[in-house]
């Protein structure tokens, strides 16, 4: 093709035709520029070596672990050892599963009840005991109470048997000046009758008198012996130990009991 066909074919005319047949060193700057770091990319790929294709049949399959291994030998469909392994290993999960229905069962059956009704048997239990204690507080407080009221009533019946031998001492007296009124009297069968009331009335008092003063019970009582003999042959005596007998009396009520206002 020669010169001017080229420039007839050229879609540029003028200037600008001339601009792009022969760039400056200002374009050609830029240009180069612009290209170096498609270079660098390019050099770096080149020195990078290339790694070989590897088909998905020539990648080799990975080794299983120890663990996988030594399930498949143990559990293996094809050997006898496995198939027997198998097979035990069906019945110890039978038997681990009956194992557990029937721990279950007892659990909740036998154990919890037994558990339950042991818990209320304590429970009962404590309630008696506090209810035992309560009771012996109270029995304790009550036996201190008798121990009380069983002074008092020992007092009120010392109190009682002394104002009953007082009264006693009374009759004594009173039987006495009444024989001395009969003889007074020349009523000497009367007499007799009072002063063997005495008599009766002096032995019923020989504990309480001897206890105090043994000499004068003997005294007493051979005084009033004396008077009764002395009655029968009436005797003037009679009047005069049942008067010393009355005296001695008196003297032994005011020293027990003390005087009466």
């Amino acid at each position: 093709m020669s010169e001017e066909e080229m420039k007839s074919n050229s879609p540029l005319e003028g200037p600008e035709a001339g601009l792009h047949t022969n760039p400056t060193e200002e374009v050609k700057e830029e240009i180069s520029e612009a290209a170096e770091p498609l270079k660098q990319e390019l050099k770096a790929e080149a020195a990078t070596p290339e790694k070989p294709f590897i088909t998905p049949e020539e990648e080799k399959p990975k080794k299983p672990g120890i663990f996988t291994r030594l399930h498949r030998w143990w559990f293996n469909k094809d050997s006898k050892f496995g198939r027997f392994n198998q097979k035990a290993l069906r019945v110890l999960t039978a038997i681990a599963v009956l194992f557990a229905i029937g721990f279950a069962v007892c659990y909740f059956v036998l154990y919890r009840p037994a558990t339950q009704d042991l818990q209320a048997m304590v429970d009962k239990y404590v309630a008696q005991e506090t209810q035992y204690t309560q009771s012996l507080k109270d029995v304790t407080a009550q036996a201190e109470e008798i121990v009380v009221l069983s002074a008092e009533v020992i007092q009120l019946n010392d109190q009682l048997e002394k104002e009953k031998a007082h009264m006693d001492i009374l009759r004594l007296e009173t039987d006495l000046m009444e024989a001395k009124y009969y003889i007074a009297d020349d009523s000497f069968s009367s007499a007799r009758t009072s002063l063997e009331s005495a008599k009766t009335r002096l032995e019923g008092l020989e504990k309480m008198i001897s206890a105090a003063d043994a000499e004068l019970y003997k005294s007493l009582m051979g005084r009033l012996t004396q008077a009764i003999s002395d009655l029968s042959i009436k005797s003037a005596n009679t009047a005069t130990d049942i008067t010393m007998i009355v005296n001695q009396l008196r003297e032994f009520e005011t020293k027990s009991f003390g005087s009466e206002e």
